[in-house]
């Protein structure tokens, strides 16, 4: 019994997985795709902050955040429900701004502001020290170390705010934990009040928030119930962490694709190998070994070769990702998670990469005991429609149903659920199109040149070995492929359904406490070219016509259209009710507040002293309604209904956020209204430029307009996160790989016809030709077949949502063809050498 366990060892792994290249070839089949998946999750683990290192980076050491809801609290007020709490509560207050106004070389500067208790307070975990002390009283402050790079500054250097004649000395630099390259300066309590211009108050963007120390579990329960009552939010450590997503949560899930990888190039490694040892498993039959003797010893060499490339592949990706550690951090500017060795995901892996490659070898090694020795000893026949193939076609013409239902029905876990099934069911169906694809190939290479002709009659004769191959490629490139184009089309549906203070690219300066808009104008016009659209935005309000008493042309109370109840735009989900009204003389300050250029028949309602209502519900019966404030705050307003209307062609959820209605100047004024320009709106076309700021500040500061004054719309990035470029390079990676492997272990088992060739007396150019045009071959059916898949698995995963797809042909083209384009290149230099073949003989 131990003596044909050996045996059965033996041949498993010398005969099955078999010896040299061969054995290194099937291995590294098995391997790589775990390795690139463990340096994936790997990489994605360091990079991706924990859930104590985000609570830490928001709250320090404090065990909650207080921070306004429904309501704005009051220092009073919180300190009231923390008493009311019990006594194991300690509040402490924390002043925060996103673009807090600093003045450096002259020009405004926005720049982060944090300021508490940094010496007694549990907010001092949200910064790092490097150099020189916290600050500890007003007139000191802390910048972090992008800022002071960036600015020049070191410790004992002074900065001042925009609006204050008060400086502050520089006593520190500091890193903020989670994002190293934040310019942010720190200051003690009472900074920013100090610095406060009571005239510009709502210009600082400061808001408070409390930061919440508790010994008492039961005191902080009862502090976030009574915190609750009173209309505020109170966010426990508990609360950021589970905040995260999936994949930040578990990093390990990007570790599937690897295992269904490992799947994949299994079914494929083993299918070539057992074609290739019928002869080996007629020998065996013919010496009298039982056929499922020799079955269970393929199915062991197929178990062995999976746990032995597993655990090969997971050591090495795990090494390798924390060898890379130190250039994660400087490339993602961050502090990296502790680093931890997850071997509770490693051993999930080992096992279910195992399992899954069992599972894919089981129907290939059932070709060791299908044919009976005279059959098995017969050279293959060329492969026509089988059984097989008709199954597969069935499947096939399944798997589109199943892809267009998933695209028609409502139901999004029913279409899941379908679309999963199509995108299997299209995989068979490609797969089987593969050898007809092979014959008709080999049947137009006729007047080619031999070793073309040679190459594809090669893999038309014996298609199951090119079929192997095209498998791995087709489901690398159709899971990068989809993956890519969800990813995009996702990012541009977010800028598509934007919504926001103004279209997208526009540039408004608000003329809070200037009127000197030709100046202004000229100035940008200067900066910008003239391509670039400029025009005034004019209030309809009640302000008095003489402003030298105004100190704030946006305090003016406007004029309403009124509306019944509630409405909302299209599918943006925000719901508007009584609205301002705008006035536009021209079509270019029309364009600037709708983002649009209106039509003739709309120019003509405003040019002929009508009100363009740019929503139905703000009309009724057809009238509208205007509610007229009055100068006099005291007065009650005035109810002026208007019949001169007509509705907008159209209108976005951005718009209606802006006005309701649009009239002319002249119209408002014959209403009783005050006109008045309170911005400029620039568009110079295209998403502003990262610079746009500092040019702006250039051009306006000397005019006595503060860069605090600019809104520079660029709405959400619609660019894709780095970590999933990250995770995409190393899918490329694994794909390219995987498809060099499986033309290298292809081109091992071409070795007999080789080695014909060369007995024939063909040169070793010719040898080259012949592996470097059936890789060619095989690359651009994987690049065919997997783009269709993968464009279809992406499209019935988008269409249910309504996201209109869009593929970056750039980004995929580069991330597909170079892989395979380089698989291509390697592939000649696989090729079997004149003496390998001459020691085969």
């Amino acid at each position: 019994m131990i003596q044909r366990r050996r045996l059965q060892l033996h041949l498993a792994w010398r005969v099955v997985i078999g010896r040299g290249r061969r054995r290194a070839m099937l291995l590294s089949l098995f391997a790589v795709p775990v390795l690139l998946a463990a340096l994936s999750a790997g990489s994605l683990q360091w990079i991706t902050a924990g859930s104590d290192q985000r609570a830490t980076s928001q709250m320090g050491s404090a065990q909650a955040l207080i921070i306004p809801g429904n309501t704005q609290p009051t220092a009073e007020q919180v300190t009231a429900l923390a008493k009311a709490a019990g006594p194991g509560i300690a509040v402490t207050e924390m002043v925060e701004s996103l673009e807090y106004p600093l003045v450096f070389d002259g020009v405004t500067t926005l720049v982060g502001y944090k300021e508490t208790d940094w010496a007694g307070g549990p907010g001092g975990g949200t910064v790092r020290l490097l150099s020189g002390a916290l600050p500890a009283k007003v007139g000191e402050v802390a910048l972090t170390e992008g800022l002071a790079s960036q600015r020049h500054l070191r410790v004992g250097d002074t900065v001042a705010s925009r609006w204050s004649p008060l400086d502050a000395r520089v006593t520190g630099i500091v890193r903020i934990p989670q994002g190293h390259a934040a310019k942010m300066i720190v200051a003690a309590p009472g900074q920013a009040a100090a610095w406060r211009d009571p005239a510009r108050a709502d210009e600082y963007g400061t808001y408070s928030s409390w930061l919440v120390g508790s010994s008492d579990p039961q005191a902080l329960s009862t502090l976030i119930g009574s915190a609750g009552d009173a209309g505020l939010l109170v966010r426990t450590r508990g609360d950021i962490g589970a905040g995260r997503s999936l994949v930040e949560r578990e990093p390990g899930v990007i570790m599937i694709p690897g295992v269904l990888l490992v799947s994949v190039g299994a079914a494929a490694a083993f299918s070539i190998r057992m074609r290739r040892l019928q002869r080996e498993f007629t020998l065996l039959s013919a010496i009298g070994l039982d056929g499922r003797w020799v079955l269970a010893t393929c199915r062991l060499a197929g178990v062995t070769a999976a746990a032995w490339g597993s655990l090969v592949g997971y050591v090495t990706g795990t090494a390798l990702s924390m060898l890379v550690r130190p250039l994660l951090g400087e490339l993602v500017r961050k502090d990296l998670s502790p680093l931890t060795l997850p071997w509770e995901r490693g051993l999930a892996l080992l096992v279910l990469s195992t399992l899954c490659a069992v599972v894919a070898v089981w129907w290939p090694t059932r070709l060791s005991q299908r044919k009976p020795v005279a059959r098995q000893v017969e050279a293959p026949s060329r492969d026509n429609l089988s059984k097989r193939a008709v199954v597969a076609a069935v499947a096939g013409g399944l798997a589109v149903a199943a892809l267009a239902l998933s695209v028609l029905m409502s139901s999004r876990s029913s279409s899941s659920l379908l679309a999963t099934a199509g995108s299997v069911g299209l995989f068979l169906i490609l797969l089987s199109a593969v050898p007809a694809t092979l014959r008709l190939l080999a049947g137009l290479a006729t007047p080619a040149t031999a070793t073309l002709r040679i190459s594809l009659r090669n893999l038309a004769r014996e298609p199951r070995r090119p079929v192997a191959a095209v498998a791995i490629g087709i489901f690398a490139v159709a899971s990068t492929t989809a993956t890519m184009v969800i990813l995009s089309s996702g990012a541009q549906d977010q800028r598509a359904t934007y919504v926001g203070p103004r279209h997208l690219g526009q540039i408004e300066v608000l003329l809070r406490h200037t009127d000197a808009v030709p100046a202004i104008s000229e100035a940008l016009a200067g900066e910008f070219g003239s391509k670039a659209a400029i025009a005034r935005v004019n209030d309809v309000s009640a302000a008095p016509a003489a402003q030298d008493a105004v100190e704030d042309h946006l305090a003016a109370t406007p004029w309403r259209i009124t509306v019944t109840g509630r409405t909302s735009v299209g599918n943006s989900g925000i719901e508007y009710g009584d609205r301002p009204i705008g006035a536009v003389d021209t079509r270019q300050e029309f364009q600037a507040v709708t983002g649009r250029p209106p039509t003739d028949t709309e120019w003509r309602v405003i040019e002929k002293g009508g009100l363009l209502v740019l929503h139905p519900d703000y009309q009724k019966d057809g009238f509208a309604t205007i509610a007229a404030a009055d100068t006099d705050p005291a007065r009650p307003e005035r109810q002026i209904r208007v019949n001169r209307i007509a509705p907008a062609a159209e209108t976005d959820a951005t718009t209606i956020g802006r006005v309701g209605a649009l009239m002319s100047s002249g119209t408002a004024r014959d209403l009783g209204a005050t006109v008045t320009t309170t911005s400029l709106m620039l568009t110079p076309g295209g998403i502003p430029p990262a610079d746009t700021t500092a040019r702006l500040a250039k051009v306006l500061e000397p005019l006595g307009v503060p860069v605090t004054d600019v809104r520079i719309e660029r709405g959400p990035s619609g660019v894709v996160p780095a970590k999933w470029y990250l995770a995409l390079s190393l899918g490329s990676v694994a794909a390219a790989v995987s498809i060099i492997l499986a033309l290298s272990a292809s081109a091992q088992e071409l070795r007999p016809d080789l080695r014909r060739l060369f007995e024939m007396g063909f040169p070793p150019a010719t040898r080259r030709h012949i592996i470097a045009w059936q890789s060619l071959t095989i690359a651009l059916l994987s690049t065919i077949c997997g783009a269709t898949a993968g464009l279809a698995i992406a499209t019935s995963r988008l269409l249910p949502y309504h996201v209109e797809i869009d593929i970056p042909w750039t980004q995929l083209s580069a991330w597909i063809l170079g892989p395979i384009l380089l698989s291509v290149v390697l592939s000649p230099f696989l090729a079997p050498t004149g003496r390998k073949l001459r020691t085969d003989r």
